[in-house]
């Protein structure tokens, strides 16, 4: 039974709502209104985005089959994972070349 020699109980009450709290009336607007300017679209619109992990691209990791991917990802694979083939057509690759334009 543990302390007290009572289960449960106490002085809070069971089933009950507190009719005096107060319940917040306001909706938040999901859109914006004619007043509000609408959201900036982001500066990524135009970015390159990474295949595997869908970030923007800022260096490329080019391979002799001329697939691209970010050179955060490049390297994961290769150091990390061992994984010496291209990701997307399986080739053997003995080299990559990381560059910041392609």
């Amino acid at each position: 039974r543990g302390q007290g020699g009572h289960r449960g109980g106490g002085a809070k009450s069971r089933g009950r709502k507190d009719s005096s709290a107060a319940t917040p009336t306001d909706s938040v607007p999901t859109q914006p209104t004619q007043n509000e300017p609408a959201p900036a679209p982001e500066a990524t619109d135009d970015a390159v985005v990474c295949w595997i992990c869908a970030e923007p691209v800022k260096y490329y990791s080019v391979s002799a089959c001329n697939h691209r991917t970010c050179h955060v990802c490049a390297l994961r694979l290769r150091a990390l994972y061992k994984k010496l083939d291209c990701t997307f057509c399986k080739a053997r690759l003995s080299f990559l070349n990381h560059t910041y334009e392609c």
